[in-house]
């Protein structure tokens, strides 16, 4: 008696297998993408606290200070992830 073997089919062997991969090439790009991102933010909040200083309240101009330099060292922390711990996989 021969037993046919029933081959199932996986959801793994379809499109999720290909777009895994193709996330596992190229994710550190999106990381890295928005590293620079969040610099860029945080120049701009820093920026605005520059020039607008002398025209907010205390409490604003403490606010965009603060939110400028998270996104800085946010930005500059995920270039670190990026580099270090993403990309040589």
């Amino acid at each position: 008696m021969n037993e046919v073997k029933k081959e199932k089919k996986d959801s793994w062997s379809g499109g999720v297998k290909g777009f895994a991969d193709w996330l596992g090439t190229y994710g550190w790009i999106f990381l890295l993408i928005t590293g620079i991102i969040y610099i860029v933010v945080g120049l701009i909040y820093l920026t605005g606290a520059a020039i607008f200083g002398g025209f907010l309240l205390a409490s604003d101009l403490a606010t965009l200070v603060i939110y400028g330099v998270l996104y800085f060292i946010g930005g500059i922390l995920a270039i670190i992830f990026t580099v270090v711990v993403v990309k040589p996989r």
